[in-house]
């Protein structure tokens, strides 16, 4: 039978995190150049650092490159990695992986076709490389995560040039080394772009993204679930 799609719409005005009692800042850091830098992802990693993940205009080899930093309990920095080329690349998402390293997501244009692509990139501990794969059939890469089978769940966007111009939301599935199992594309008018997908119990996947053609935050949010089989929306 055909899953049917169903879609949640969250409108969101404004966002603020109160606590309950006076809290003192512990310590506070700055991480970075004389340029700009803007960090998208960050996780506290199991020896309690922390792995920030975004790009930076201040170093690197090209125009922006992606930024890997990991820190330790302090804040203090343990090592700094740039990642890319001479043109526009960016890291959208980080996430420690089971065997210590850190999978990582975002887009690329230094390298693939003439568009570039979805970049994956997997590092070890120290954040060197082991491997990378570029997706050219998408645009972004927005977020990732450890699939419980070891491989990993991938939500972005796919190009500008599709379904008349607009953004369609984007899921990759791949095995342990970034290989390619099935790819998912959500074509409709309420939601253009995924921002986080998570794996839920039922081995399916939640995704929620952007409602809209246009990258604009005061637009709704917009939350759908996935079928594992071949990525088909429930």
């Amino acid at each position: 039978m055909q899953n049917q799609f169903k879609l949640l719409v969250l409108t969101i005005t404004s966002i603020m995190f109160i606590s309950s009692s006076a809290q003192a800042i512990t310590w506070m850091k700055t991480y970075g150049g004389a340029q700009d830098e803007w960090c998208f992802s960050m996780q506290q990693t199991t020896d309690s650092g922390f792995i920030l993940a975004g790009y930076t205009n201040s170093f690197g080899a090209g125009k922006d490159d992606g930024l890997l930093i990991k820190i330790n309990a302090n804040g203090d920095t343990l090592w700094t990695k740039t990642l890319g080329g001479d043109s526009w690349d960016a890291v959208l998402s980080v996430q420690q992986t089971n065997d210590g390293g850190f999978i990582i997501t975002g887009y690329t244009e230094s390298f693939g076709g003439q568009f570039g692509g979805v970049w994956l990139i997997k590092t070890d501990d120290q954040g060197d490389t082991t491997w990378t794969r570029i997706y050219e059939f998408g645009q972004h890469g927005v977020c990732v995560q450890q699939t419980r089978d070891n491989g990993y769940i991938i939500a972005g966007t796919r190009g500008w040039s599709l379904n008349g111009g607009m953004l369609s939301l984007l899921l990759i599935k791949t095995d342990e080394t970034g290989d390619t199992l099935w790819t998912q594309n959500v074509y409709t008018p309420h939601v253009d772009a995924a921002f986080c997908v998570r794996q839920t119990h039922d081995d399916g996947y939640i995704v929620v993204g952007l409602k809209g053609s246009q990258w604009n935050p005061y637009q709704p949010l917009s939350n759908s679930k996935s079928l594992p089989e071949q990525g088909s929306v429930q």
